[in-house]
């Protein structure tokens, strides 16, 4: 029963080009199993997958940096803050 599982995992996953939260939330659904062993693989890849998460978010918190080279990340460098802030200004002026 695992194989199968895994293979649908990884068909759904090339198929659809899954990556970042997406890659975490179709493995968490399938990690919804009734089947114990089919649960316990699927909670163990979700486990290594959060871990890349985890690791991102203290590089970011902790050091500042970002660790993202595949742009799957949620938080993004800004190239240039002071063009950036003068673009919301001008948007919210307009609103």
């Amino acid at each position: 029963q695992i194989l199968p599982s895994l293979s649908s995992l990884v068909a759904e996953i090339v198929e659809n080009r899954y990556k970042g939260g997406e890659l975490l939330d179709i493995v968490y659904q399938y990690s919804i199993s009734g089947n114990p062993s089919v649960k316990k693989v699927m909670e163990d890849i979700l486990f290594f997958c959060n871990r890349v998460l985890y690791h991102q978010i203290m590089a970011w918190i902790i050091h500042g940096e970002i660790l993202d080279h595949f742009g799957e990340f949620f938080i993004h460098r800004i190239s240039n803050p002071t063009q950036d802030l003068e673009t919301e200004d001008l948007t919210a002026a307009a609103l």
